[in-house]
């Protein structure tokens, strides 16, 4: 089969020459499709001409325009292939269709697509369409929109109205009146925005400017990114220098490798980052995160938020609050109220006016708290004060107007407590009015006023107005007013107004009680005072020893004057010399050594070695020695050596070993002599006195002779006497009432009247009697009553005599009366 394209081309063709035309649908041939016909080229020329949708050749050489519509195609080989008044001066360019678009001559390879007054005028220059655009440099394009222009080479506008890529490939995308100038720079779109540097973008918004190389605008309005910056949006914000960042916001800069993540007025400049905010500025590689008119200006610092910070120092940080300040480097402030760091690497945790102005200190928190000294520490509370006038350390826990001045101390909480720069070591808990000055090692447990002065190890447990002054290793444990002073491991427990002047001493209790010398105690009482060395006083009031190693348990206004005595107890007993004792009683008073009163009152002892057992004002002295013994009764006096008396009334010894058994009214002035009974006066050497003897068990007979016991009247003597002689009684006549005596045993009466008689005591007269005689005869009218002092007679409690010359015999049994 024969293809026409194997056919061998004519020559000398003419317009004479025949076409083989075929009508579609001419049905004259019989052919429904249509009819063959012939027809010379001249023929087919003329139906061409005048026809709009006919190519013909233009004046450009191999050009080739739409014929009709006043297109020229007159650059060589340039198309026009539609549109209306499209001209195409350029070699080899092209305009698609439009409206009075021109490819200016010079020009090479250039395409428009359409539109209208579009017009390309440099090489391989591309206008897709749209309205007045212009393209004018090798490779740019505008691909539509109006007023738009390409400018330089590898330009690109897509779209919009009024843009101008005037640098290298440089590209806009859309938008109005946007120009970018830098080479390889980048507009999205928006309006009125300036790409002035290389490789710059401008996503789009409005009056934006990048005018630094590689730098970015995202969006937003009169922003502005001077230097490989990025703006993701906001307006007015200016990202200026290396590698800086805006997020967005309103009004922010940065500088040189800065970021702001977004906010109003925020400043970062050298590296720094504000994360948002109002009014925020950092400097040199800071941080603000947020918060409003925060300043960290100094190198690597932070701002966590919050309102009015400042940090000023390097590497230092607050966390949030209101104008708080940090001024030391590597410092910290949490958050709070007008806070300031000065020192460096100190730390605030928030509360209101607290400030730190030394290194490496602490506050937690609270209300105008200040630590002053290196490493000090306040936990909270109001108006503390840490000062340390070396090293610091100094810590308050808590609490009111409290002050920690002394290195490693510490105030726990409470009020107006100081621990003052002389101190060191000192441990306050809590309470109020508290001072520590000078010493190290203290402790102020609690209470309020108490002062601990120049001491020690040294402690205040509890209570008010407690002193320790000059005082190593001594303790307060409470009460009020007691006072510690030059008394070195010295104690008082408790109590009120107690006083310890004295090394190892101690009160634990009372009231008012004083120690004043060393190695002394006062349990408790109430004004008792110990003066001695080794001094004790376990209680009671007004005790007082002045003695060493003396002793007072108890009791009233006991003195101790002397060493190593003893005091039980009782009121007013006093011992004047050494190794005495008074157990108890009253108005006791021993004044020589190695002397004993047990009890009782008013009984004094002179002497050494002497002892009083009890009783009332008695009295032991002596000539020499002492020696002697007081067993007890009422006003009874050893005068001399080696004396007894063991009870009575009124009984006196004034002869060396001389005793007094009981009795009232003895006297003792003969050696070695005794007595008992009633007013008996010893009138020999080493012998017995007694106003009667009376013996238990019947004599055994002896007729051997006539003598018997006698006692002289005249000197009290028992004599043996001749039984042949008479005896003699004591007699007294009476003629009126009276109490009857055992100073005689026959009691004649001669009454004119009624006579009453009381019979003496009983007591220690069994066997005893007395006679009773009515020697006037008159006891018929006049009758005479005997009555008992004590005890019964007869039965009775009185018998009357009341016959004439009547008389009575009564004798004494167990305490009555028996006639006889």
């Amino acid at each position: 089969m024969s293809f026409l394209t194997d056919r061998t081309l004519a020559t000398g063709v003419t317009l004479q020459d025949l076409f083989h035309i075929v009508k579609p649908y001419d049905t004259s041939q019989g052919n429904p499709a249509g009819s063959s016909y012939k027809a010379t080229f001249s023929q087919v020329l003329d139906s061409l001409t005048g026809s709009t949708s006919v190519m013909i050749l233009s004046s450009g050489s191999g050009s080739v325009e739409r014929c009709g519509n006043n297109n020229e195609a007159s650059g060589n080989f340039s198309t026009v292939s539609g549109g209306y008044f499209n001209t195409a001066q350029g070699q080899y360019s092209t305009i698609s269709g439009g409206y009075c678009n021109t490819t200016e001559s010079g020009c090479y390879s250039t395409t428009i697509g359409g539109g209208r007054g579009n017009t390309a005028s440099g090489y391989y220059v591309t206008i897709g369409g749209g309205f007045n655009n212009y393209a004018s440099s090798q490779c740019s394009t505008v691909s539509g929109g109006y007023g738009n222009s390409s400018t330089n080479i590898g330009a690109y506008v897509g779209g919009g109205i009024n843009n101008t890529t005037s640098g290298n490939t440089s590209t806009i995308s859309g938008g109005g009146v946007n120009v970018a100038i830098g080479e390889f720079s980048t507009i999205g779109g928006g309006r009125s925005n300036y790409a002035n540097s290389d490789y710059s973008t401008i996503g789009g918004g409005n009056s934006n400017t990048t005018d630094f190389l590689y730098s970015t605008v995202a969006g937003g309005i009169n922003n502005t990114s001077c230097g490989c910056s990025f703006i993701g949006g906001g307006g007015f914000n200016l990202a200026c220098g290396d590698t800086s960042f805006i997020g967005g916001g309103g009004y922010n800069t940065t500088e040189s490798g800065s970021v702001v993540g977004g906010g109003s007025s925020n400043t970062s400049i050298f590296g720094s980052v504000v994360g948002g905010g109002l009014a925020n500025v950092s400097l040199n590689n800071s941080f603000v995160g947020g918060g409003s008119y925060n300043n960290a200006y100094n190198s690597s610092s932070t701002i966590g938020g919050g309102d009015s910070n400042t940090v000023l120092e390097a590497y230092a940080t607050i966390g949030g609050g209101f104008f708080n300040t940090v001024s030391g480097t590597t410092s910290f402030i949490g958050g709070g109220n007008t806070n300031n760091i000065i020192g460096i690497s100190s730390y605030i945790g928030g509360g209101l006016c607290n400030t730190t102005n030394s290194n490496c200190s602490t506050i937690s928190g609270g209300y105008k708290n200040t630590a002053l000294n290196s490493f000090g520490f306040i936990g909270g509370g109001r108006q503390n004060t840490t000062v340390g006038p070396l090293r610091g350390y100094s810590s308050v826990i808590s609490g009111k107007e409290n002050t920690a001045s002394g290195d490693y101390s510490t105030i726990g909480g409470g009020s107006l407590n100081t621990i003052q720069p002389s101190s060191t070591l000192v441990f306050i808990g809590n309470g109020n009015c508290n001072v520590s000055s000078g010493g190290t090692r203290n402790i102020i447990g609690n209470g309020f006023g108490n002062l601990l002065y120049t001491s020690d190890d040294s402690g205040i447990l509890s209570g008010q107005g407690n002193r320790i002054n000059t005082s190593a290793s001594s303790i307060i444990g409470g009460g009020s007013c007691n006072t510690l002073f030059n008394a070195s491991c010295s104690i008082i427990g408790v109590g009120l107004c107690n006083t310890v002047i004295g090394d190892v001493s101690s009160v634990v209790g009372g009231i008012n009680n004083t120690v004043l010398a060393c190695t002394s105690s006062i349990t408790s009482g109430r004004l008792n005072t110990t003066t001695s060395t080794y001094g004790v006083v376990v209680g009671g009031y007004l005790n007082k020893t002045l003695g060493n190693s003396s002793f007072i348990g108890g009791g009233q206004t006991n003195t101790s004057e002397g060493q190593r005595n003893i005091v039980g107890g009782g009121a007013f007993n006093l011992t004047r010399c050494s190794y005495a004792s008074i157990l108890g009683g009253e108005y006791n008073t021993v004044i020589q050594q190695y002397s004993s009163v047990v009890g009782g009152s008013g009984n004094t002892i002179n002497r050494a070695y002497t002892f009083i057992g009890g009783g009332s004002l008695n009295t032991a002295s002596a000539s020499l020695r002492g020696y002697s013994v007081l067993v007890g009764g009422c006003a009874n006096t050893t005068l001399c050596d080696y004396s007894y008396i063991g009870g009575g009334y009124n009984n006196t010894t004034s002869a060396c070993w001389g005793t007094i058994l009981n009795g009232s009214g003895n006297t003792i002035t003969h050696d070695f002599s005794s007595a008992v009974g009633l007013g008996v006066f010893s009138v020999s050497a080493a012998t017995f006195h007694t106003n009667y003897l009376a013996l238990q068990n019947t004599p055994e007979t002896d007729n051997t002779n006539s003598n018997f016991l006698v006692r002289d009247t005249s000197t009290g003597v028992v004599k043996t006497r001749n039984i042949s002689q008479p005896l003699n009684y004591a007699t007294s006549a009476i003629t009126s009432s009276q109490t009857l005596t055992w100073d005689y045993s026959y009691w004649g009466v001669s009454g004119s009247s009624n006579v009453d008689l009381t019979l003496p005591s009983t007591t220690l007269r069994d066997g005893f009697y007395i006679i009773v005689k009515d020697e006037a005869g008159t006891s018929g009218s006049y009758r005479i009553r005997l009555t008992p002092a004590s005890g019964l007679i007869d039965g009775n409690s009185y018998v009357d005599m009341n016959i004439n010359y009547m008389s009575l015999t009564v004798m004494v049994r167990n305490g009555n009366w028996y006639i006889i």
